[in-house]
């Protein structure tokens, strides 16, 4: 095969997927076909199928170019410089408020959450694993710098990452509230986390 006729191919499945992914925002996991993806993408139904199984494969791997998508953002949030509060707010703004934007802007927020966690559970645990190595990174580098004190807390980075995972994750919950009030909150949560692990 060719270059030209890989990247032919690339093309053609990066345009399923963008199709599949916006009518599961719209529509949901379960009222999404193969026949609506493929009329949204332009080509046939056999042509879903020559690069996807089925939905579930389909919907697994537009997870996975999400979280993918995802992780490349929170690690170039890392190398970037500035004080503990910013560098942990930068980190944790690069996986919660791009996915609150995607999934809690759908009307089926609920049914994509559970068709994830059902279908694309590994996915999402890799993910989250690599997320909090990140995290633990950053917290350690800001412990070594002398801004934060984690043994004055009894925590390690990756003891301290996980509780700012959860609490983070606890803020996503609201669907009600617009992106603006979220991004609020997350830095709310992350001063006052950041203060009580300072000196």
């Amino acid at each position: 095969m060719t270059g030209l006729d890989e990247r032919g191919r690339a093309d053609k499945r990066a345009a399923i997927l963008l199709a599949a992914l916006d009518l599961f925002s719209r529509y949901g996991y379960r009222r999404t076909s193969i026949d609506d993806v493929a009329r949204a993408a332009g080509i046939a139904k056999g042509s879903v199928y020559l690069h996807f199984e089925g939905k579930r494969e389909l919907f697994r791997a537009g997870c996975e170019w999400i979280l993918g998508e995802v992780l490349g953002n929170v690690e170039a949030a890392r190398r970037k410089p500035g004080t503990a509060t910013e560098r942990v707010l930068g980190v944790l703004e690069a996986k919660f408020t791009h996915l609150f934007q995607l999934i809690g802007a759908s009307p089926h927020a609920k049914e994509i959450l559970d068709t994830t966690d059902g279908l694309a559970g590994d996915i999402v645990e890799k993910t989250d694993k690599r997320f909090l190595d990140v995290l633990a990174e950053v917290l350690a580098d800001a412990d070594a710098s002398g801004e934060l004190d984690l043994e004055r807390v009894e925590l390690t980075p990756a003891q301290a990452a996980a509780l700012i995972f959860r609490a983070a994750e606890g803020t996503s919950k609201d669907a009600s509230i617009s992106v603006k009030t979220y991004r609020k909150r997350l830095q709310q949560l992350v001063e006052v986390l950041v203060r009580g692990l300072g000196r």
